[in-house]
């Protein structure tokens, strides 16, 4: 249990000090500002925005340190409606939560209330001495760390250096390989561990709005500002680190702003006069080949090259060494989760598929893959009837493609094939095997035949003579 004060800073913590992985209460929730614009959305910080109760679970939180948690939060404000401090909880105990829930709204409804015991120190005490606070099961942080692997423990290893001397960083990767986590790595074992991480996504904001979100804003800079105006994200991040996720997607005007804030460390609000100086440790993050981008004429080289103090390449899920450990630790912590009446059991064909699947959208497919199985499943043993059907189609694609001795850039360069790689692959295997006849290939590889012809199209395989009559 947290007391937050309006400007997101602790006042006051109790409970448990210990949490399973890498989120220590004992050893960061200290230091932590809870505002939104800092730590993303949360129970307490945005409780703080709104002004009224509310909480997040899991995978609703913006910032994947927080996803197995749930958070919450309640304000208490004072006779006008200002806010005097958030209450707020945050647990790793999904199963507890409704109960936690209540206990923390009859807090609240007590200290917003003339009540006898909201003005007695001795009944409060008297109160409290009657709830069992059990102390935490310590647990053993080796045993959770041990699964990160060798390879990615030598990316941190490197990106501590980096970020001693003030280097950016840029992490690659295609999407879903976990490039938001990976940064909540670095972060916490780096020389900035307790200070603010601020994170924005490039693409998700419209390139209009960009700008006041980095520099922020004065008052009365544009229709709609705040009275007060409004810090951004450079500002919150001071002494700390910025992390730029999806850059390859910044608006090329808005490109070259970033480049002279990167290059002389301060910047001017949106309507304002006075440049802000700010000490800032840059990590960008991208899917996009910004290499092909530059010479698209889509991103500036000399912002590549100032981005790019140092690359960290994060790999796919396909060509990972630890693969197999992965899959086992996400289904069995999904399986773990699951809040149902009876246990879970997966059919070991599942598992197989699992394994075997090259899964293209990388970690984030594997979860939700796991999860949407786990939570729409007909029973309790999950069984191959039970996969979503997108999945099912996906591996029949690869699959014919392997069974029909296609040259997949002789087998050596099959982990670094994209979806649309395999796909290609998968269709020209099947209409070879059916010598170009459409029902038959169609329903080799589990799809209507319009959506046959549509990737045939896509693929421009037309050179493959094609038969359109059933058999």
């Amino acid at each position: 249990m947290v007391v937050v004060a309006p400007d997101g800073q602790l006042e006051y913590v109790a409970g448990e000090e210990y949490f399973t992985g890498a989120f220590q209460l004992s050893h960061q929730v200290e230091r932590i500002n809870w505002k939104e614009p800092v730590f993303g959305n949360n129970g307490i910080g945005t409780a703080i925005e709104l002004k009224k109760p509310i909480a997040f679970q899991g995978m609703e939180h913006y910032l994947s340190i927080l996803h197995p948690y749930t958070t919450v939060g309640y304000p208490l404000l004072d006779e006008s409606g200002e806010l005097l401090a958030v209450i707020g909880l945050v647990s790793d105990h999904q199963e507890r939560m409704s109960s936690l829930f209540a206990f923390l709204h009859m807090i609240c409804v007590l200290l917003n209330n003339n009540l006898p015991i909201a003005k007695s120190e001795a009944a409060q005490v008297r109160v409290l001495e009657k709830i069992a606070f059990r102390p935490a099961k310590k647990i053993n942080t080796k045993e959770n760390a041990s699964f990160i692997a060798e390879e990615l423990k030598g990316f941190v290893k490197k990106s501590i250096k980096l970020q001693k001397y003030k280097l950016p960083i840029l992490i690659t990767g295609e999407s879903g390989v976990g490039k938001d986590h990976f940064v909540n790595l670095i972060k916490q074992a780096g020389p900035r561990k307790n200070e603010p991480l601020v994170a924005i996504n490039c693409s998700s904001i419209p390139s209009e709005l960009i700008e006041s979100e980095l520099f922020g804003y004065e008052a009365g800079s544009f229709t709609g500002a705040k009275a007060g105006g409004k810090p951004g994200k450079f500002l919150l991040a001071d002494k700390g680190i910025l992390f730029l996720d999806e850059i390859g997607d910044m608006s090329i005007d808005l490109q070259s702003t970033l480049l002279r804030v990167l290059e002389s460390s301060s910047f001017t609000p949106v309507g304002g006069d006075k440049a802000i100086n700010v000490d800032v440790q840059i990590i960008a993050a991208t899917n996009v080949k910004l290499i092909k981008a530059i010479e698209a004429g889509r991103f500036r080289r000399d912002l590549y090259y100032r981005l790019n103090g140092a690359q960290i390449h994060l790999p796919t899920l396909r060509e990972r060494a630890d693969k197999l450990q992965i899959i086992q630790h996400i289904i069995q912590r999904e399986v773990d989760g699951f809040e149902g009446d009876t246990a879970i059991r997966i059919c070991p064909t599942v598992i197989a598929l699992f394994e075997k699947h090259p899964w293209p959208g990388n970690i984030r497919q594997l979860i939700n893959v796991v999860r949407s199985t786990i939570y729409t499943a007909a029973s309790p043993f999950i069984t191959q009837r039970d996969l979503p059907l997108d999945f099912m189609e996906e591996l029949s694609v690869i699959e014919q493609a392997v069974s029909n001795n296609i040259d997949l850039i002789g087998r050596g360069q099959v982990d670094g094939m994209s979806l649309a790689d395999w796909e290609k692959h998968g269709i020209k295997a099947a209409l070879q095997a059916c010598e170009g006849n459409i029902s038959m290939a169609s329903k080799m590889l589990g799809i209507t035949r319009t959506t046959l012809y549509k990737k045939i199209k896509r693929f421009e395989l037309a050179e493959i003579k094609v038969l359109t009559q059933a058999v």
